[in-house]
């Protein structure tokens, strides 16, 4: 199936919120779209040294020094809440600055909105030792925060993710690094206690998770195994729906599309240096949207991924029903930093029935 795509300039892709709005960055500046990425216009920034701000839109500084925005989040009143390396920024309503508001040296904090206004972060950090791992929470829009759950040292790693699923309204949390470890937990009642739905080995490992009819969408993220997107129903039970070609390290859902891509992580079992965008609009073809090759700094060492980032895309996240895809992909050859937008409703083309196995990465092809 051919899925057209075009290339909007040098942004990276954030958010698209209920209004259809998609909101990206560039460096420590925030951009918005009404136009489905046809004209961008400013909205805000952050306020930093020159040298800081300068570096942040060099590919090869962000990469290294992790400069940026890592996440954006909009809220209907205006303002912004945003993810930098070791803190959270907010912008008021008509504001065109933001400032800090909670910081935590070392650590990216991974957020998540609630319908009734209530905002979580969770740690994400390199934790070697395994120490405690803290969720806070905001009542009021991310200006103040407290902590609201402590993962005990050695329960996990880090973690990786919290998403709401609307359809059972409960927030899950995504943890690992570790077979036990490597969790997929929900809480209900904001952390007051938190049930386990999947933990205990590499299929449990995942950094993006996207609810479906019955159950979720959990691809796998593990340098250990071969990796799988796979369904995860209510009662724990996994399977698998198909075969990718390394971790995966995002996901989005667009107009009925469910969507993650793999990153080129080396290990003995990741060996392809292609980042590949798969998709499914009924959970049982998975085709090949696009492929890119990882470029020559960040291939093929871990030494090397890991200074100058795994090449990965970057996907919108937010309830996108615009029919688009939008996606920034990173450490990438030619195309690197670029973002891009894939028409995903009314696409025609020829279809292929062929099993698409783990090493193959060709265009137009369908995994069953």
């Amino acid at each position: 199936m051919n899925f057209p795509h075009d290339l909007l300039g040098e942004y990276r892709a954030q958010v698209v919120d209920a209004t259809g709005r998609l909101w990206v960055t560039r460096g420590y500046d925030v951009f918005y779209s009404d136009d489905l990425g046809e004209t961008f216009t400013f909205r805000t920034t952050i306020e930093t040294r020159w040298l800081k701000k300068q570096s942040s839109k060099w590919d090869i500084t962000t990469r290294l020094l992790r400069r940026g925005f890592l996440q954006l989040q909009p809220s209907e009143d205006g303002s912004l809440l945003g993810v930098v390396y070791g803190a959270v920024v907010r912008c008021e309503p008509g504001d065109d600055r933001f400032t800090q508001v909670f910081e935590r040296p070392g650590r990216t904090m991974k957020l998540e909105t609630l319908p009734g206004g209530e905002i979580f972060a969770g740690e994400y950090y390199f934790n070697r030792k395994r120490d405690e791992v803290l969720v806070f929470r905001s009542g009021d829009g991310g200006r103040t925060w407290s902590e609201v759950y402590r993962f005990k040292a050695g329960a996990i790693r880090h973690i990786h993710a919290l998403v709401y699923d609307k359809r059972c309204d409960r927030l899950i949390v995504l943890t690992g690094d570790t077979d036990p470890e490597s969790k997929v937990l929900f809480t209900t009642d904001g952390f007051k206690s938190v049930t386990v739905l999947s933990e205990g080995s590499q299929r449990s490992r995942a950094m993006t998770i996207q609810p479906t009819e019955g159950g979720y969408f959990l691809p796998t993220d593990t340098p250990f195994e071969q990796n799988y997107i796979q369904y995860l129903k209510f009662d724990g039970k996994l399977s698998i729906r198909c075969p990718i070609v390394g971790s995966c390290l995002g996901g989005s859902q667009v107009s009925g599309w469910s969507l993650f891509a793999t990153a080129t992580e080396p290990s003995l079992v990741n060996f392809n240096p292609s980042v590949i965008l798969y998709g499914t609009a009924d959970g049982i073809e998975w085709h090949v949207i696009h492929t890119w090759r990882v470029d020559r700094w960040s291939w093929p060492t871990t030494l090397q991924a890991a200074a100058f980032q795994f090449g990965r895309l970057i996907m919108a996240s937010g309830d996108n029903r615009t029919g688009y895809l939008f996606g920034t992909p990173v450490a990438i050859r030619k195309t690197d930093g670029q973002l891009h937008r894939w028409k995903l409703n009314g696409v025609n083309g020829e279809t292929h029935s062929s099993l698409l196995k783990p090493e193959l990465h060709a265009d137009k092809q369908i995994v069953r």
